[in-house]
């Protein structure tokens, strides 16, 4: 059983102090690419991810993505997720030498991302929010009275949230300062932050 595998790595990522943030797809009926979009999030904050398959019996580590196609079509719809446009994800394997990378389609790979049904994040000691309250929380500003904010100037807005530090943060817009709004830069690098903050990207 794939979820008893991931059981004991649970249990020690707690003992080490971190915070384990565990998903299962079937969680997710109502919308499945939340799922995805959540492992990718922890894949783009720098985050070792420990996924587990029902078909194999296997668990393996997350630890990247390929790029994303050139020319890759929008998506239909007001908005999309970078998540979207991932066409595979580099992984950990105790069964082959590290590293292989792992698609959708079943004819190039031993299994296939579809194949992943739960995962688990060690999350940091600092970290307030989970993925998933940030990915709320980011869409209730985006869409809803009187938060909305307008991208229309975006043709196709593709959103993607990632975990960083605050210093990190504060270097980018330190670094970037001249390609963004001052009053951004100002404010931000004038603001108190805890450790670890979560950035929803609209780009």
């Amino acid at each position: 059983n794939p979820v008893r595998r991931l059981a004991p790595g649970v249990a020690i990522l707690a003992q080490a102090g971190a915070y384990p943030d565990v998903h299962a797809k079937a969680a997710y009926k109502e919308d499945p690419g939340m799922f995805y979009r959540l492992l990718y999030s922890y894949v783009e904050s720098g985050l070792p991810i420990f996924a587990a398959m029902n078909c194999m019996k296997h668990a393996i580590t997350v630890v990247g993505h390929g790029p994303i196609p050139p020319g890759a079509s929008p998506k239909a719809g007001p908005y999309s997720f970078a998540w979207d446009y991932i066409q595979s994800l580099v992984v950990a394997d105790d069964n082959f030498l590290p590293y292989r990378t792992v698609t959708f389609d079943p004819k190039e790979d031993f299994y296939t991302i579809d194949d992943i049904d739960y995962f688990v994040v060690p999350m940091p000691e600092k970290v307030y929010f989970t993925s998933k309250a940030v990915m709320e929380h980011t869409m209730a500003i985006l869409t809803k009275n009187p938060y909305t904010l307008d991208f229309s100037y975006l043709k196709q807005p593709i959103i993607r949230h990632f975990l960083t530090t605050s210093s990190a943060y504060k270097r980018f817009l330190s670094k970037n300062e001249s390609q963004l709004p001052r009053e951004l830069v100002l404010v931000s690098l004038e603001l108190p932050l805890p450790q670890f903050i979560w950035v929803s990207e609209v780009s």
